[in-house]
């Protein structure tokens, strides 16, 4: 269903989880990851949390992570080995969608796992660390499994930014074999 997560299906009002692991595959629709559905606020943290489950979303979902599907918060020193797959708007490695002003962040993050997305929009972001970034804070993560996506826009780092100018990306990496480009709908520099 909606906000599936392994530990939680919603963090918010400051809430934080501590050294967690999941080692289950989860199934949803929409806010779905291996760790937590949603995490909701800017002041709700995942720290040195561990996502080993498969992630398979079915639906049309604006969101399905390795470790959350949407994020407002933050998320340090945290990895995701699952592969995810299926049907979403946006899907990542560590997260389908970044969604608050100025709160979501990546710190010293990884994803191992394959993200594969069958969604057929055009519009539909799909990445090896992030699916769509909005307003967010993303350094020193890195991405090793494969990106591949029916349509949309596909990276192996961020597969849609919204190019926000309050956006921060630092040290990020991808394999050149796992996807094309670092950031979906850009061309390499």
């Amino acid at each position: 269903g909606e906000r599936a997560g392994g530990i939680a299906a919603q963090l918010d009002g400051g809430s934080s989880l501590t050294r967690c692991e999941n080692r289950a595959a989860i199934r949803g629709t929409d806010g779905v990851g291996g760790l937590v559905g949603v995490v909701l606020d800017k002041d709700s943290r995942l720290t040195d949390c561990i996502n080993r489950g498969d992630i398979t979303a079915a639906g049309s979902g604006t969101g399905v992570g390795g470790v959350a599907g949407r994020i407002g918060g933050s998320l340090t020193r945290c990895a995701s080995y699952g592969a995810v797959d299926g049907s979403g708007w946006y899907m990542g490695g560590l997260v389908g969608a970044c969604v608050s002003e100025g709160a979501a962040a990546l710190t010293d993050c990884y994803s191992v796992g394959a993200v594969t997305n069958d969604h057929t929009y055009a519009s539909s972001g799909t990445g090896g660390l992030i699916g769509y970034g909005n307003y967010f804070r993303a350094e020193n993560c890195y991405s090793y499994g494969a990106v591949q996506a029916a349509a949309g826009t596909a990276g192996g780092v961020l597969g849609r930014d919204a190019g926000h100018s309050t956006s921060v990306r630092k040290n990020l990496y991808y394999l050149d074999t796992a996807c094309a480009v670092g950031v979906g709908g850009k061309p390499e520099a």
